[in-house]
């Protein structure tokens, strides 16, 4: 039997879902910094994989322990354009912070970043994409046919 969608035609629809939805939320939400979790994000099969801080961004962080200093700094030379002892007492600050607080995400209960892949707006993207590589091959299946009957 013929396949009429491969699971190279999902990692191409996933890729493109990405690209036309996920990361247009993503920078509507202004979580854009660096662009590091932009250049990541990928497609592998059927499923989307990003940095392992996504979770950051959906649900924020909880106050608690004080946060690895090295990505806060990264963050606030990109973010202020920034750098030498300023950008480091700003990514301390923002550490404990975090530590006392949490952060902002984490005290607005979360963001809806990764909602929109359960959104109808994804759904009706996908069934789209999907319904056009299988109707491409499908006609060409029945091209041949045709042809070979004929």
């Amino acid at each position: 039997m013929v396949e009429l969608v491969t699971i190279q035609d999902i990692e191409r629809i996933i890729d493109d879902v990405i690209r036309e939805i996920l990361i247009p939320k993503f920078k509507s939400l202004g979580m854009d910094a660096t662009g590091e979790w932009i250049r990541t994000v990928d497609a592998r099969g059927n499923e989307i994989w990003g940095r392992d801080y996504t979770e950051y961004l959906v649900n924020g962080r909880r106050p608690g322990k004080i946060p690895p200093i090295a990505p806060i700094l990264n963050w606030i030379q990109a973010k202020f354009g920034i750098s030498g002892q300023e950008a480091m007492s700003r990514a301390y600050a923002v550490a404990y912070t975090i530590a006392e607080k949490g952060t902002t995400y984490y005290q607005q209960g979360g963001t809806d970043l990764l909602a929109i892949l359960d959104s109808q707006k994804t759904k009706d993207f996908i069934n789209s994409r999907i319904s056009e590589i299988a109707n491409d091959k499908l006609e060409k299946i029945l091209t041949n046919e045709i042809k070979t009957t004929f």
